[in-house]
């Protein structure tokens, strides 16, 4: 791994083992850090590994030509508390106090694991999540081998009871209207409160159509 720019580079190939809180490898860079690039070749990102830190807001690379890599993601990898949730959430404005945006929509392309709280309270300050899979559907979908299962409280959003709500009328609401999310076709299980408090979510839905085999709690207790 490497800093340059404000980019926190996670480079090579195969997994990356879990940490306990606040001991990464780059938890001593973390002051020069606004956002985290990982590697197509890295399978797997640990638990903990950027656990609770505002500026490490991750971008995926892909590898294939179907926008899809192969990626587990431990429990706890991407998770703020709501102090921290919420400081990131006013920074954002701050910083674009004209536009009054948010950072960029959180995307992801990987056939694999989204563990426990892997991304909780993330989506405060950040404009929406999006499943990115270009060329997958039903046909092809064995070929690919692809899988999905997002943990329990994977994308909740608790510290959205806090100052992030209370101020969401002074975002500019042509660019953060309610949506509907849609995952996956292969999508394999969603786990308890996966969505929990997602304030913006208006409905959730499959592309490529509706699984056969999903395993998930009812829709009440995750949405």
């Amino acid at each position: 791994w490497r800093v340059s720019g404000g980019y926190l580079y996670v480079v090579g190939s195969g997994d990356l083992p879990n940490f306990t809180a606040y001991n990464a490898p780059w938890s001593s860079k973390y002051q020069e850090i606004n956002r985290v690039v990982i590697d197509g070749n890295i399978t797997s990102i640990g638990s903990y590994a950027f656990y609770n830190r505002k500026r490490t807001e991750p971008i995926f690379v892909a590898t294939s030509a179907e926008n899809l890599r192969s990626l587990n993601i431990g429990n706890y990898a991407f998770y703020v508390d709501e102090k921290v949730a919420n400081e990131r959430f006013t920074e954002c404005l701050s910083e674009n106090s004209t536009s009054k945006t948010l950072m960029n929509p959180l995307k992801l392309n990987i056939s694999g694991s989204i563990g426990e709280r892997a991304f909780e309270n993330r989506l405060v300050f950040t404009n929406g999540l999006e499943f990115n899979y270009n060329g997958i559907n039903k046909t092809n979908i064995n070929t690919l081998n692809f899988s999905l299962s997002i943990g329990n409280y994977a994308f909740s959003m608790g510290a959205d009871k806090g100052g992030a709500k209370q101020d969401i009328n002074g975002i500019n609401k042509d660019k953060y209207t309610n949506y509907d999310l849609k995952l996956p076709y292969c999508t394999t299980s969603i786990g308890a409160y996966a969505f929990f408090e997602f304030y913006r979510l208006k409905g959730l839905s499959f592309f490529g159509g509706i699984p056969t085999d999903v395993s998930t709690p009812t829709y009440a207790n995750n949405l």
